[in-house]
């Protein structure tokens, strides 16, 4: 005979499905990020693979076909990445970055690349952190009759009429954080959320689900 009550059972049922739950979240972000290493690596080596295919084909090494396809993929791999690394420092000098902002405004007057363009932009700023970069501070704007409040990011200062300094603060939209609204605040008019500008995004982005409380 069974001699749980209802209410054991109940509890019991509860137990074992949180604890599928907190095995997926532990299990599935690393079996994601197993599936992701190979994609990337294969993603960053397949622009000069066939070129390093040519290279060994030329070169007439005497190894097993395996090991020679291993050797192309790091060597491309490798080779983009430095690639990657000195494109990154030279746009950071004058004649580059006006190289960047010139390949801008032409990728712009194209109508649909332009919002291609745009949302890939996007998405890479945030994938890079280069977004969370132009937040200086996360702060909270009250929002009317004590409803609650907005989380917003302070992006830097404008002068207005009477030489009034207004803090320019960015309200994303959760969880496509591309989107929002520009406002125009007075300084006491936010409270600091002491957040950084990285745990700000992660909460956008996660709807609020990964709060400030879970590192």
């Amino acid at each position: 005979m069974n001699s749980q009550t209802p209410i054991e059972t109940k509890i019991k049922r509860s137990k074992i499905r949180t604890n599928l739950v907190r095995g997926i979240a532990v299990l599935f972000p690393v079996y994601l990020t197993y599936l992701m290493i190979p994609f990337l690596i294969a993603f960053f080596s397949k622009p000069l693979t066939p070129a390093f295919k040519q290279i060994f084909l030329r070169l007439q090494i005497d190894a097993p076909q395996p090991v020679i396809d291993t050797i192309v993929i790091l060597s491309s791999l490798l080779v983009t990445m430095l690639l990657l690394f000195f494109t990154g420092m030279i746009a950071q000098r004058v004649i580059g970055r006006k190289t960047v902002d010139f390949l801008e405004r032409m990728l712009n007057k194209l109508p649909i690349v332009r919002t291609i363009y745009k949302a890939f932009r996007e998405i890479t700023k945030i994938m890079t952190g280069e977004s969370v970069q132009a937040y200086e501070k996360v702060v909270y704007i009250n929002l009317p009759d004590g409803m609650g409040k907005v989380l917003g990011f302070i992006t830097g200062t404008i002068k207005v009429e009477n030489n009034e300094m207004l803090h320019t603060v960015f309200v994303p939209t959760a969880p496509n954080i591309t989107s929002g609204f520009l406002l125009l605040m007075k300084p006491e008019q936010l409270r600091s959320a002491q957040i950084s500008p990285e745990e700000g995004i992660r909460l956008v982005l996660s709807a609020g689900v990964l709060t400030n409380d879970e590192k």
